[in-house]
């Protein structure tokens, strides 16, 4: 019975080798395809943030550049206070009031 055993496994030897060899080789590849969708993704997000980064950057850039031209300032004339001091009249008459009822 150990001889026909002997010789049955000196006959499937080979076969269990070559299929246990091809296993292993079918999870490394497996385990190197994950790892290359991982840096390839990796590569992709960093692309998409330099560009968001780069657009945030043009927008402080144009931001910057319209202000320091003045172009975000509001030229204040003399009408324009006279209509900032008509709109606060109100506001400070109510508030007058408001402080002389609760006084009373």
């Amino acid at each position: 019975m150990v001889e026909v055993f002997a010789a049955l496994l000196s006959q499937i030897a080979p076969y269990a080798l070559a299929a246990g060899g091809a296993l292993v080789a079918a999870v490394a590849w497996g385990f190197h395809q994950r790892m290359a969708g991982a840096k390839a993704e990796r590569a992709k997000q960093e692309a998409e943030e330099a560009k968001a980064r780069d657009v945030a950057d043009q927008v402080q850039y144009d931001g910057y550049h319209s202000s320091s031209l003045g172009l975000n300032r509001r030229t204040i004339t003399s009408n324009t206070m006279s209509d900032i001091h008509m709109a606060e009249t109100p506001i400070r008459n109510a508030a007058a009031r408001v402080v002389v009822s609760s006084s009373v």
